[in-house]
C-alpha cells in the first residue's frame, strides 16, 4: 500500500537504533571510567609536584623577604598556580598568575591545614560557574623539622575538560557512523525475517481468491515456524470448508430434487383425475406427505449444520414420555418403510419413564438415525427400534440389516458430509444425519454409540441420562 512504511524498514531502523543506543551507552561508560582514571592520575601527579615544590623552597630566603623557585617552570605546567604562605599567613604568589577571591579563600583554608602540620592533600573543588580545579597544599619544614610555611598549588582543569568533551563528541560521531554502517546488515537481516511474512501474505491473498495450492515452509525460528504451521492448518481447514460447501450445495440440490419431483408428479396426477379414485388419491397424498416430511427433516438438518459453531444450541426442555414418543416415531416411519419393503419393528419395555428433553430435537435425532437405517437397508430387510433401561440412563437403539460399516470408519461417520462406503447402495443423502444427531445428543447431555447390530448392519444407540436436566452448552 502506497504511503506506508514497510516492516522491513522499521526493523532495519530499529536495528540501527539499537546499535546506536548500545554503543553510545558503552562509549559514555568507558569515557566516564577513563576520565576518572585521568583525574586520579592528575591528582597523583599534583601531589608529587606539591611535595616537590615544598622541598624546593629555600628557607634561607625567608629573612630577605623573597622566595624564588628557579627550577619550577621547568618541572610543572605553565598554568599551575603556586602560592607560598608564611606562618603568619603572609602570601607570596610564586607563579605570578592572579587568584580570584574564591580561589584565594580555598587556598588559604588549605594553607591553614598545612601549617597545622597535616599531611599533603589534593582535592577537586568546583568554584561555581567556572571550571573544576585541583587544589593541593604541603607544609614546608626547616632543618629542625619545624613548619615554617606552606606551599599551595591550584591547577585549573578547563583545558582537560575541553579535551575530554572533544574526545567524547568525536567518539559519539564514530558510534553514529558505525550505526549508519550497520543499516545494510540490518536490511539484510530484516529481509530474511520478513521473507516468510511476505510468503504468508501471498498465501493469504491466494486463499482469499480461492486458491489453496500454496504451502509455507515450516522450518526456521520457532515463532515463524509456529506461524507457518497455523497458516498451513488454516489453509487446509478453509480448503475443507470450501469442499464441504460445494458438496453441501450438490447434495442439497440432489436431495431437494427428489421430494420436489415427487410432489410435482403427485400434483399433476391429482389434477389428471387421480382424485376420482379414492385409493389412488390417498396413496399419492401419503407419498406427498412423506416427501414433505423429508424436506422438513432436511431443512432442520441444514439449520443446525449452518449455524455458527460458537452459537449454542437452544433446546426447549419438557417432559417426554418415551413410550408414546417411540410408538409415534414408528407410526411416522411406517409409510416410508412400507414403500421400501422394509420390515419396521418396535421392541420396547411396557413401562418406559418420562425424561427431560426437547421433543422436537429428540425426534430429529431418532428420525435421522431411522432415516439412515431405512436408506441403507436393502429391499426385504429389517429395521428395529428398541429401548433399554438401567439405574441412571435410557438407551434408545435403531438396528438395521444393511451392509454395516467397517470398524475403522465408525469414528469418521460422526464428521459432517462423511458417509460410509457401501457396495450395494448408491451414495445417498448429504452425510449430515449422524453428525447432527451426535451434536444434538451431546446438547442433551447424552452420547451416541455406533456398532454392529444383531441384524447384521449398523446399530446406532442414543444414551440419555435420567433425572436432572443437563446444563446448557456455551458452544460446540
Amino acid at each position: 500500500m502506497k504511503g506506508k512504511v514497510s516492516l522491513r524498514a522499521y526493523l532495519t531502523l530499529s536495528y540501527a537504533l539499537f546499535v546506536l543506543v548500545v554503543l553510545s551507552v558503552v562509549d559514555l561508560y568507558w569515557f566516564e571510567q577513563q576520565e576518572r582514571a585521568a583525574e586520579a592520575a592528575i591528582q597523583s601527579q599534583l601531589e608529587h609536584q606539591t611535595r616537590l615544590l615544598a622541598n624546593l623552597v629555600d628557607i634561607n630566603q625567608l629573612a630577605q623577604g623573597e622566595i624564588l623557585l628557579p627550577t619550577f617552570f621547568t618541572a610543572v605546567e605553565s598554568n599551575l598556580q603556586v602560592v607560598f604562605f608564611s606562618p603568619d599567613l603572609e602570601v607570596h604568589n610564586l607563579s605570578n598568575l592572579p587568584l580570584d577571591p574564591d580561589q584565594y579563600a580555598r587556598v588559604e583554608n588549605l594553607a591553614r591545614a598545612a601549617l597545622a602540620g597535616s599531611t599533603n592533600s589534593v582535592e577537586v573543588y568546583d568554584i561555581g560557574p567556572g571550571p573544576e580545579s585541583l587544589y593541593g597544599a604541603a607544609p614546608v619544614f626547616d632543618g629542625s623539622g619545624r613548619v615554617v610555611g606552606a606551599v599551595c598549588v591550584l591547577l585549573p582543569l578547563d583545558a582537560f575538560e575541553l579535551t575530554v568533551r572533544q574526545a567524547r563528541l568525536s567518539s559519539l560521531l564514530y558510534v553514529a557512523g558505525i550505526a549508519v554502517l550497520t543499516i545494510p546488515f540490518g536490511w539484510l537481516m530484516a529481509t530474511l525475517f520478513t521473507r516468510r511474512l511476505s510468503q504468508a501474505q501471498r498465501m493469504a491473498a491466494r486463499v482469499a481468491d480461492g486458491g489453496y495450492d500454496l504451502r509455507l515452509p515450516e522450518g526456521g525460528p520457532r515463532e515463524l515456524s509456529q506461524l507457518a504451521q497455523s497458516l498451513n492448518r488454516m489453509r487446509e481447514e478453509l480448503q475443507q470448508q470450501a469442499r464441504a460447501r460445494q458438496m453441501l450445495l450438490a447434495n442439497m440440490t440432489h436431495e431437494l430434487a427428489r421430494p420436489l419431483g415427487g410432489l410435482r408428479l403427485g400434483i399433476e396426477s391429482l389434477r389428471s383425475g387421480a382424485m376420482d379414485e379414492r385409493e389412488t388419491g390417498d396413496s399419492l397424498l401419503n407419498e406427498m406427505e412423506v416427501s414433505i416430511q423429508r424436506m422438513e427433516s432436511l431443512i432442520e438438518d441444514l439449520a443446525v449444520s449452518a449455524r455458527p459453531k460458537s452459537l449454542p444450541l437452544k433446546l426447549r426442555f419438557s417432559e417426554v414420555a418415551l413410550g408414546p414418543f417411540l410408538h409415534g416415531l414408528r407410526s411416522r416411519l411406517a409409510r416410508r418403510a412400507a414403500l421400501r419393503d422394509v420390515q419396521l419393528t418396535l421392541s420396547v419395555p411396557e413401562a418406559l419413564p418420562t425424561i427431560e428433553a426437547d421433543e422436537m430435537r429428540l425426534f430429529q435425532i431418532m428420525g435421522n438415525l431411522a432415516d439412515n437405517a431405512l436408506k441403507f437397508t436393502p429391499t426385504g430387510g429389517a429395521v428395529d427400534i428398541s429401548a433399554e433401561l438401567d439405574a441412571s440412563e435410557v438407551t434408545l437403539s435403531i438396528c438395521d440389516s444393511g451392509p454395516g460399516i467397517p470398524s475403522d470408519q465408525v469414528d469418521r461417520l460422526l464428521e459432517p458430509f462423511v458417509q460410509g462406503d457401501t457396495v450395494s447402495e448408491v451414495r445417498q443423502g448429504m452425510g449430515l444425519g449422524l453428525s447432527i444427531a451426535n451434536e444434538l445428543i451431546q446438547a442433551h447431555g447424552g452420547r451416541l454409540r455406533l456398532g454392529q447390530s444383531d441384524l447384521g448392519g449398523l446399530q446406532a444407540s442414543v444414551i440419555l441420562p435420567l433425572g436432572a436436566r443437563p446444563a446448557p452448552q456455551t458452544g460446540s
